[in-house]
């Protein structure tokens, strides 16, 4: 009877022990869910651009990202804090374009860390949904994420 509890006990330890580690260089794209004729109401908003995201995370704990490619042809840049607990990545915005971060702006965002390490995926489907305009939004069918591959 005692063996059962250590061998628990060891199993939870290389469990921990093997959860992948974020630190590092992050890119990848916005990926939009949509049926067809959203999807083509999306595609003739955007002109077809998904934005891209490098995001770095540093081992001093800070992170700096960017984005290419929004709406308005600019490069925007994130910087701040993250943190990891589990599979869960959260970054702290302090700077956004080089100004301090307010508003939503500032808000954590929690990207999920595949159990393989590679992926980093951060929901904004209800972000999304609160910025959309009373009555003529974003249809509740529509996900948007963020997905990033590690290298």
């Amino acid at each position: 009877m005692r063996r059962f509890p250590l061998t628990i006990l060891a199993l939870v330890a290389l469990s921990v022990a093997a959860l992948a580690d974020a630190t590092g260089k992050w890119t990848g794209t916005f990926v939009i869910e949509a049926d067809k004729a959203t999807k083509a109401k999306i595609d003739a908003q955007t002109k077809g651009k998904v934005p891209t995201v490098v995001l770095e995370l540093n081992k001093d704990k800070t992170f700096k990202s960017t984005q290419k490619g929004a709406g308005d042809g600019k490069v925007h840049t994130v910087e701040g804090t993250w943190s990891q607990s589990g599979n869960t990545v959260a970054i702290k915005p302090k700077k956004r374009d080089g100004q301090p971060a307010t508003g939503q702006g500032a808000a954590t965002r929690s990207y999920v860390l595949s159990k393989d390490g590679k992926t980093l995926t951060l929901d904004l489907t209800s972000q999304v949904q609160a910025q959309a305009p009373k009555g003529g939004g974003v249809p509740p069918s529509v996900k948007v994420r963020v997905v990033l591959k590690k290298g």
